[in-house]
């Protein structure tokens, strides 16, 4: 039984490195000017409870505007009293 466990746990993480290896990355040089807001980035995430990870693409300026709605929705949470890490606060 350890046997077929610890085989499939392999066969998951072989599974997760050949999926980040198949991400198609661009040659060092061709990268376009910082301010290309336009330009499509596409990046690998880890799902919480999954080994394996899931591919978001979206351009800089969606990523830059999901980022600041995830900061303001963490402000929030913490103004409204919400459970963080800084015990004693």
């Amino acid at each position: 039984m350890k046997l077929r466990v610890t085989t499939l746990a392999v066969l998951l993480c072989a599974a997760a490195v050949s999926m980040a290896q198949a991400a198609d990355p661009k040659p060092a040089g061709t990268q376009p000017p910082a301010d290309s807001q336009d330009e499509m980035v596409c990046t690998y995430e880890q799902t919480t409870g999954s080994h394996l990870g899931h591919r978001v693409c979206m351009t800089r300026k969606q990523r830059d505007e999901r980022a600041k709605q995830d900061q303001d929705a963490l402000r929030q949470f913490e103004h409204a009293g919400g459970n963080t890490s800084r015990a004693g606060h």
